[in-house]
């Protein structure tokens, strides 16, 4: 049944990846239809040390009754660039930097939090913003884009196709000032558009602390891994 559902998955994705070729072309829903389907297969099938997968564990440890059916889907919106530069800044990243996700290809890296930075005296450490960043390798660009300040951040990132990813992390609301809310942003590169899920979040005493230190204690876990101290 697991193999069949896993099929299905995969199927819709690739169907609706093909009935949005045509740049521009494709209506509203049917681009978001095809974001969900390809962020489910790719969490069927993800690569190793998928941070989107484990920050899905992290936020069911605080909140069991999470699934990804209990998000809501808003429409597809344009990406606001906040900040497009000439030039590679990979230059001064360290060596597979646990930081940043490449594409398939290679030709692309993605960071989860643009403010995000890492340092083994004093672990994770997070700006008031936040804001996603991509870099065009080949082509020597940035972007940083998905700007918040301190009513979001983001804290995972992965890739669902070869121009199109997920980053995940928690939100605030000004109309529910006590709880903390699981967002998920499906970014669809080539067309410049987005769509954010959003869960209903946890109001229970305690709970973002636990969420901030798996956070934290995740990102640990990657640098030890991956990047020499």
């Amino acid at each position: 049944m697991r193999g069949g559902r896993l099929a299905l998955a995969c199927a819709l994705a690739a169907l609706a990846g093909c009935a949005g070729r045509e740049r521009g072309t494709a209506p509203a829903a049917s681009i978001a239809d095809t974001l969900v389907a390809g962020l489910r297969a790719g969490l069927a099938q993800p690569v190793p040390e998928d941070q989107v997968l484990e920050w899905l564990g992290i936020w069911r440890s605080v909140d069991p009754a999470f699934t990804l059916d209990s998000l809501v889907w808003g429409p597809p919106a344009p990406i606001g660039i906040n900040d497009a530069r000439a030039g590679r800044p990979g230059s001064t990243r360290a060596p597979a930097d646990p930081k940043y996700v490449a594409s398939a290809d290679g030709s692309l890296e993605l960071g989860a939090n643009f403010y995000f930075e890492f340092s083994p005296e004093h672990g994770a450490m997070w700006d008031a913003d936040a804001a996603i960043e991509l870099t065009d390798v080949r082509a020597e660009s940035s972007w940083v884009f998905a700007f918040c300040g301190t009513s979001c951040r983001h804290d995972a990132a992965a890739w669902i196709g070869p121009r199109r990813f997920a980053v995940a992390g928690v939100s605030t609301n000004d109309s529910l000032p006590d709880r903390t809310l699981p967002h998920v942003i499906l970014v669809d590169w080539d067309r410049r558009l987005q769509v954010w899920g959003t869960g209903r979040g946890l109001g229970v005493a305690g709970a973002r602390d636990r969420y901030d230190r798996a956070v934290e204690s995740a990102w640990s876990r990657r640098y030890a891994r991956r990047r020499p101290v």
